[in-house]
């Protein structure tokens, strides 16, 4: 993390910090969360700014990715809605947790540079800020690496869980 990172303590700071990283996002954006919090990705916002990104590029790509399927159906019906409204944009794949145990936290990553996260389920404080280069490229590796082992949800839309 860069010496301007921020520590936010709060959720409405982190959502408009998570906002600022979509506005300023140019082609891609990584989401990962064992559980999505509905303070901060289940935005009217949050989904304008995605929305809009994927819009103004037809290469941009959104991948989100999830430890609880029911929970991103739930708690985060918004990026559903951006899936299943650019599916070959945005793209959603999960976890069969008794296969693989999802990892806590969650975390934002855009281009490979603008970082939001929380290494765990249980700290209050949310790390905002740029990442270093080969911070950035670790993050993104790891965030393949799980996305490969996932299981596409295409039922998600469907069944609707």
């Amino acid at each position: 993390m860069s010496p301007d990172h921020l520590i936010l303590n709060d959720s409405e700071s982190a959502a408009q910090a998570l906002l600022d990283l979509v506005h300023r996002g140019a082609r891609e954006i990584r989401l990962y969360a064992r559980s999505f919090d509905p303070r901060l990705f289940n935005r009217p916002t949050l989904e304008k700014a995605i929305a809009q990104l994927v819009i103004r590029d037809v290469r941009a790509q959104v991948q989100i990715l999830t430890g609880d399927p029911q929970n991103l159906l739930r708690d985060a019906a918004r990026l559903v809605a951006l899936a299943r409204q650019y599916p070959s944009r945005v793209q959603v794949r999960g976890f069969n947790d008794r296969e693989f145990a999802a990892p806590p936290g969650f975390y934002a990553l855009v281009d490979k540079l603008g970082y939001l996260g929380r290494k765990n389920d249980f700290e209050a404080e949310i790390e905002c800020g740029q990442l270093e280069p080969v911070d950035a490229e670790r993050l993104a590796r790891e965030f393949d690496k799980r996305w490969q082992e996932s299981l596409t949800l295409d039922g998600i839309f469907v069944a609707g869980l």
